[in-house]
């Protein structure tokens, strides 16, 4: 087994203790999320021929409204996260989650898990209350993030005004949407120029991104004001971004990915235990790749993020 999953959710006891109704109240796999182990994990990874999973939290996040919480609940989840490191060093890595919107929590909660814990990388997500990751109040830890080169994995949550849309679930249409208010505003506002070193990974092939791309490649080359700012256009910084194929493997959204975003930037992600994997690996396979594109997204690919867990030869 060499795979790599990339995008693989765990529920520390403590983040539980504080967001269960949250959890219950927003994942249609409520029983089997809040009864999560790391045993479950193992088995899930044995099941489906997992080499190894980095691990991050998922919704409802670790922004709840009180920045005390939200630094609590990072750094429990993410001692958590490197115990399991720790009993099982070639099946997980883990992305320390960060407590955003408090930059001067963040910085320091950068330095314990790059420094201290050694994390593979570092989870955030794609937007916090009115803010998105390109917010100038962020910019202070984009650029540590960068100094350290740091991969830092991007998952969807709904901004406050759109949490309940037409009453469906967030994660129905405002993550997919959310996730291209994040890839756009790092583009547009010049984040991603000025911080070129970070390695972002976006979930769900981007999301709603796909059917989008040709559109914000032309904003770019129409819009003046935008061709000063980005003289190459967007499509370069969007061609820098990684994207994981969970719950998107088929051609309507990864298909359309991969007409524009080469293949050494797309990665396996399947989103357990928030989500069955199975239709993710059936339109994955079915997909019918070249041995050579299969091994680049099974794991090649991720063994140049994470170098750690490569095999060794």
């Amino acid at each position: 087994m060499k795979t790599i999953d990339i995008h693989h959710h765990i529920v520390p006891p403590g983040y539980l203790a504080e967001t269960r109704e949250r959890i219950v109240r927003t994942t249609p796999r409520p029983d089997l999320v809040t009864n999560w182990t790391p045993a479950y994990s193992l088995e899930m990874l044995d099941k489906y021929q997992i080499a190894s999973a980095i691990t991050s939290v998922s919704v409802p996040g670790l922004w709840l409204g009180d920045r005390a919480q939200t630094t609590r609940l990072a750094r429990i989840s993410n001692d958590f996260a490197a115990r399991m490191v720790q009993d099982h060093p070639t099946r997980f890595g883990m992305f320390a989650m960060l407590p955003l919107p408090d930059v001067d929590a963040t910085l320091a909660e950068i330095a314990y898990a790059g420094d201290t814990l050694k994390t593979d990388g570092f989870g955030v997500f794609t937007s916090y209350g009115d803010k998105w990751l390109s917010d100038p109040d962020f910019w202070p830890v984009l650029d540590e993030l960068n100094r350290r080169k740091a991969v830092v994995f991007v998952h969807p949550i709904a901004p406050a005004a759109c949490m309940w849309m037409a009453g469906l679930r967030p994660s129905v249409v405002e993550f997919l949407f959310d996730t291209v208010r994040a890839v756009v505003s790092l583009i547009f506002s010049g984040a991603a120029k000025q911080f070129p070193d970070i390695r972002f990974i976006f979930c769900h092939a981007g999301g709603a991104l796909p059917p989008m791309i040709e559109r914000i490649a032309r904003q770019g080359a129409n819009d003046k004001d935008v061709s000063a700012r980005l003289p190459e256009g967007p499509m370069p910084y969007l061609k820098k971004f990684f994207f994981d194929i969970a719950t998107s493997a088929a051609d309507d959204n990864l298909g359309v990915l991969m007409k524009h975003i080469p293949e050494s930037q797309i990665l396996l992600g399947l989103d357990m235990p928030f989500v069955d994997p199975t239709p993710t690996l059936k339109n994955y396979v079915h997909r019918d790749f070249s041995p050579t594109t299969q091994a680049a997204i099974d794991y090649g690919n991720a063994h140049r993020l994470f170098p750690r867990l490569a095999p060794r030869s």
